[in-house]
């Protein structure tokens, strides 16, 4: 997955996945969320409008037909909240 973000010092974004098989019986709500991995910080930013492309990824997910994404941004000063401009996710299960 790819993100188009703007972070800076103080904040940072991750992003999260539960997948599921419908056919398996479980609730998908109920299943846990595993963070995606991203190889670089997410604060990078060094004003406001300074975006930066990550890509987020996860290997080993088990076979899927459902999945469910969430972001979670963080900022110790809230006047330099992180901001997502977009995502792009490639799925392959």
């Amino acid at each position: 997955m790819f993100s188009e973000i703007y972070s800076e010092q103080q904040s940072s974004v991750d992003w999260y996945i539960r997948t599921s098989l419908s056919g398996s019986g479980s609730d998908h709500e109920s299943l846990e969320w595993k963070i995606l991995k991203c190889d670089q910080a997410r604060n990078l930013s060094t004003k406001r409008g300074d975006t930066r492309d990550y890509q987020f990824y996860l290997y080993g997910l088990p076979e899927f037909d459902t999945y469910d994404l969430k972001c979670v941004m963080r900022s110790s000063n809230p006047t330099k909240a992180p901001e997502v401009l977009n995502f792009r996710a490639i799925i392959v299960a």
